[in-house]
C-alpha cells in the first residue's frame, strides 16, 4: 500500500502545479517555521525525504518515532522517542510537525 502511495506523491511532484502558488509551494511553506519536526521513521519517512527533503534541500532537526532512545540518530537526524522528549518553548512556537506515518 504504500508503494501506491508514494507513486502517487512522486506523480504529484513530477507536475510542479503548486510551485507556482506560495501558500502551496514547500519552499515559501517550510521557510515559515525555524524547525522541521517529523514524526514517524518508517517508509512514509522515506517518500517524506526523498521527494520533499533532498529535493528541496531541506534539513529536519528531528525526528520522533516509538522505536527510537532519546540521543539517537537516524539518516543524519537527530532521532527521540515522543514520551522522552520535552519540546523546547522555541520548538512548541516555531516548529512545524511534519507526520510522515502512512
Amino acid at each position: 500500500m504504500t508503494e501506491k502511495y508514494k507513486d502517487l506523491f512522486e506523480e504529484l511532484l513530477s507536475r510542479e502545479i503548486y510551485l507556482r502558488d506560495d501558500y502551496t509551494n514547500p519552499i515559501s511553506i517550510f521557510s515559515r517555521f525555524e524547525k522541521i519536526i517529523l514524526y514517524g521513521a518508517g517508509g512514509g519517512f522515506e517518500i517524506f525525504r526523498s521527494n520533499v527533503l533532498q529535493r528541496f534541500q531541506l534539513k529536519a532537526h528531528s525526528i520522533f518515532d516509538i522505536k527510537f532512545k532519546t540521543g539517537e540518530y537516524y539518516k543524519g537526524i537527530p532521532a527521540f522517542s515522543p514520551f522522552n522528549y520535552q519540546p523546547s518553548p522555541e520548538e512548541q512556537n516555531n516548529a512545524l510537525v511534519i507526520i510522515t506515518v502512512v
